[in-house]
């Protein structure tokens, strides 16, 4: 309907000024003639298309011949066929433009009684690909809270896992709020990307009991979350001061024998940084060496070796 108003504002314009203009469109003879017969712009219109008014002008218009300029071969002209096939074509690049635009808005949420478009998704955490399948099975269920045992809440996104999100209204607290859950893959450039797997609607409700659930700490102790993304916790440098790992014995075998599942590791790394921020909570740093098989291996097999040890290993909290 927007284009089609746009479009046919264009046509209602030029009308206007072929009413105001009306002799400068004549040749001089039928100037002339129409000057002795005192025919009005209605009754021209009617003799020559058969219609008077606006639909009269609109199909003059058409069997007068457009011009197009060629920067080459001169002006040319095209008739009454391929004037409205023109015509159409034009309107199609409108409304395609329109179309465009007003599809990429739709598919963004938005709260009617607030008038207002939804907040950007809001990230919870992700579950590791092991669980993806139990955990999509107790959210189609509805069992909220122990999907969220099962998500990470401080885990950065990596492959193979599933990034849980929430949107919200801005405004009001009692809109549903829409939870994505989307799944992460890993580009041949070592990048990460989203496909959406389900979009769903929950309460205000459910929604603020999820997030509980994912963060039952975060209601106690919120200064300890955002001490855990410090500066000296999520980074490492040559000037690091490194400590023993000081786990039990029964502890690095179980990092052993998960380690051993993994062909490409020769060589494993376990140690503990000395940091300032939360010292009380130890930081441990695994290390590995990679095999590396004979002939061509893609750039991108360490970083998948990363997110796959990321995915499948449980080391100690």
């Amino acid at each position: 309907m927007s284009g089609l108003l746009i479009y046919g504002s264009l046509f209602v314009g030029n009308y206007w000024l072929f009413q105001q203009r009306f002799p400068q469109f004549l040749s001089p003879l039928e100037q002339e003639t129409l000057k002795k017969s005192g025919e009005s712009i209605d009754e021209y219109l009617q003799e020559k298309t058969g219609k008077p008014g606006f639909l009269g002008y609109v199909k003059y218009s058409a069997q007068e011949a457009v011009v197009i300029r060629e920067m080459l071969n001169g002006d040319f002209a095209i008739n009454e066929t391929l004037t409205w096939l023109y015509w159409l074509l034009e309107l199609s690049i409108i409304e395609g433009f329109i179309i465009t635009l007003s599809y990429s808005a739709a598919k963004e949420p938005f709260c009617e009684p607030c008038e207002a478009w939804y907040n950007q998704p809001k990230r919870l955490g992700n579950v590791k690909s092991q669980f993806s399948q139990d955990f999509l099975e107790l959210i189609q269920d509805e069992n909220y809270f122990q999907a969220a045992e099962l998500i990470k809440a401080n885990s950065p996104p990596y492959s193979p896992s599933v990034e849980v999100e929430l949107q919200r209204c801005p405004c009001c607290k009692t809109s549903d709020v829409i939870l994505k859950l989307s799944r992460v893959k890993l580009e041949s450039q070592g990048g990460l990307t989203l496909k959406p797997i389900q979009v769903g609607l929950i309460t205000q409700q459910q929604a603020q009991q999820f997030i509980e659930w994912v963060h039952p700490q975060s209601l106690e102790q919120p200064e300890n979350w955002v001490s855990l993304l410090s500066t000296d916790r999520i980074t490492i440098k040559n000037s690091d001061q490194f400590l023993p790992h000081g786990l039990q014995t029964r502890q690095i075998k179980e990092i052993v024998q998960q380690l051993a599942k993994f062909w490409a590791i020769k060589t494993a790394y376990f140690i503990q940084k000395q940091v300032q921020t939360l010292p009380e909570k130890p930081l441990y740093i695994l290390g590995v060496v990679r095999r590396r098989p004979l002939g061509y291996e893609p750039e991108i097999a360490d970083i998948k070796l990363v997110h796959q040890l990321y995915d499948e290993i449980e080391l100690p909290e």
